[in-house]
């Protein structure tokens, strides 16, 4: 049954609207729209449809909206049921309800959105901090960030999809540090739309999506001239560079292992990257990272061996890598295997933090886990010199330093450190020690 409403008191109007809509007790349509025309100038069936709804609504009594009980309003003979339901869907006149609060609820949200954007903004553009008082591991990820994207970090913005030559893989755990250090800012205005969220009453985003800037120092007109003064400062925060050193090297095994699982085809997990990635910053503390890609090398390759046995798949393959990793740690450590060393593969670069690494601490993949330990022994050096000393009593220190120097070619760095403690009113005894701290790469002079 069809309950009708029209709007019109011509009596043509009137007939072809019910006979559009008339049914016999069977349920069926006594005429075919076909057989309605032609009618006035309209000779198609489409055309008298659309006739037909613009002067008439029409509702099945046969479809009950189970939100207001009220009957479904239909626009054509196909939505017609012929038995009694109750809809699955609102009604149409419960959806136009509906998606009218919808649309409200939205407005709100993107008022709500854009406020927190403009209070966010507000506070990025205010914020200035003094660089040479970052953290040792800060000040170092952003002398790297500054090589992986010269010249954008001081005359541009960036993102994290810019930073891919920064380190091996993972570059956006790097650029979570310095955003969390307030080294560098996001730019919402300038991020597509979508980038930001309210979630839990509090402004969230989409971190491959944010638009980044460098944060404007507080001291230096010139960013530039004040980033500067990082490459010259003493690194002795040992803590903080050892932890940087092994979240680094660990990215440098991580990306040898997923480039060895995708040339097997096999494909590890995030709980197992997780798992993986804790194994390896263990063992770097002892291995180098040659050492480690050997070992990835052979595990891999076994796991590959393993996922073309019967009841195995590569799916099952891939999962045994943790475990294969750690029992062949554990064979190395009691002697039962040798750890080979593997050259760098020319696919993969070290990245700026590595070269940042290897410039200021001597460091890179071929030093022992030990080294590094030693090198960043939180001690303090053993050797000082008196600053009551005189000049010729200064020159056997001064000797050893620069012949450290020039062992590892970085004689320019250690006067340009130098100059710089000096010219700020460091008196030289003093200044050799700094140097000894900031470069601990440097064996100390014996007493």
């Amino acid at each position: 049954m069809i309950e009708l409403d029209i709007y019109s008191n011509t009596p043509d109007e009137i007939s072809i609207v019910e006979r559009y809509w008339a049914m016999n007790s069977d349920g069926k349509f006594k005429e075919s729209v076909k057989d309605l025309l032609p009618f006035y100038h309209i000779t198609s069936t489409t055309q008298l449809s659309a006739f037909i709804r613009s002067i008439s609504q029409a509702w099945d009594m046969n479809q009950i909206c189970k939100q207001c009980g009220k009957y479904q309003e239909v626009a054509s003979r196909s939505e017609i049921k012929t038995s009694h339901q109750e809809m699955r869907q609102p009604c149409a006149a419960c959806q136009r309800v509906i998606d009218e609060e919808l649309r409200e609820a939205e407005a709100k949200i993107g008022a709500d959105l854009q406020r927190r954007l403009a209070t966010a903004s507000e506070l990025a553009s205010s914020r200035k901090i003094a660089y040479i008082d970052l953290p040792d591991d800060i000040a170092l990820i952003l002398i790297a960030l500054e090589r992986a994207i010269n010249p954008r970090l001081f005359t541009s913005t960036f993102m994290r999809s810019d930073c891919r030559a920064l380190v091996p893989c993972y570059v956006g755990d790097f650029i979570k540090k310095l955003y969390k250090s307030v080294a560098i800012i996001d730019n919402p205005s300038e991020a597509v739309a979508g980038t930001y969220f309210v979630k839990d009453n509090q402004l969230w985003h989409k971190s491959d999506q944010v638009v980044y800037s460098l944060t404007p120092n507080s001291t230096f007109v010139a960013n530039e001239d004040a980033f500067n003064t990082l490459v010259l400062r003493p690194f002795d925060n040992h803590k903080a560079i050892l932890n940087l050193w092994l979240d680094y090297a660990t990215t440098d095994c991580m990306r040898y292992l997923l480039d060895q699982c995708e040339m097997h085809g096999l494909y590890t997990t995030t709980e197992d990257d997780e798992e993986i990635q804790s194994i390896f910053r263990t063992a770097l503390r002892t291995y180098s990272v040659a050492h480690m890609w050997s070992a990835i090398w052979k595990i891999v390759k076994d796991a590959a061996s393993l996922s073309t046995r019967t009841y195995y798949n590569r799916e099952k393959a891939a999962a045994t890598i943790p475990g294969k990793i750690s029992r062949f740690l554990e064979k190395v450590q009691v002697g039962q295997v040798t750890l080979k060393r593997w050259s760098r593969p020319e696919s993969q670069s070290s990245g700026t933090l590595g070269q940042v690494f290897k410039e200021i601490f001597g460091i890179d993949e071929e030093t022992e886990g030990t080294t590094v330990m030693s090198i960043f022994a939180d001690t303090e050096l053993p050797y000082s010199v008196d600053s009551k000393l005189s000049i010729g009593e200064l020159a056997e220190p001064t000797r050893q330093l620069m012949t450290c120097a020039l062992a590892r070619g970085m004689e320019a760095q250690v006067m340009l450190l130098f100059a710089d403690m000096v010219r700020n009113g460091i008196d030289t005894a003093s200044a050799i020690n700094s140097v000894f701290k900031a470069f601990p790469v440097f064996k100390k002079p014996e007493n």
